[in-house]
């Protein structure tokens, strides 16, 4: 199997060919440690894939690792991004002010542990108490 990666005004695409029975592969991009980003691609029937990422890469080197679907052993291949990312801090803020409302807009459940918890115990007196009761009145 082989791999290859090339970047183009920060998008990465992975290309390369693997065993055959292979039917997709999982592309994990990393940046150091950090694991930036993952997709698959579907696998050709001749063997090749090519995928060209969904996400806008910045500034900086990282590794591309390509296993088959199920995992196990993989290729990997460094790839530099040479451009900045279009995202401006405007829209980076507008995006996380739109993210934390979403957030803020999903109600409150009152789900609470202790009320559970409480009401099972109650309940269980409850049962023995009733059996006690008509235990005793028999």
């Amino acid at each position: 199997s082989s791999i290859n990666a090339t970047e183009k005004e920060g998008k990465i695409t992975v290309s390369g060919a693997v065993d055959s029975g292979v039917y997709a592969v999982a592309i994990v991009v990393y940046s150091g440690s950090n694991l930036e980003y993952m997709e698959t691609a579907n696998v050709k029937s001749d063997g090749t894939y090519s995928k060209e990422l969904e996400k806008e890469f910045d500034y900086g080197t990282y590794e591309i690792r390509v296993a088959d679907y199920n995992g196990g052993d993989y290729k990997k291949v460094s790839v530099e991004v040479k451009k900045e990312s279009t995202i401006t801090e405007n829209e980076a803020t507008e995006n996380n002010t739109i993210d934390n409302k979403e957030k803020s807009s999903n109600p409150t459940t009152g789900d609470n542990i202790v009320i559970w918890i409480s009401l099972m115990v109650l309940s269980i007196i409850g049962v023995a108490g009733t059996v006690k009761f008509l235990r005793k009145n028999k």
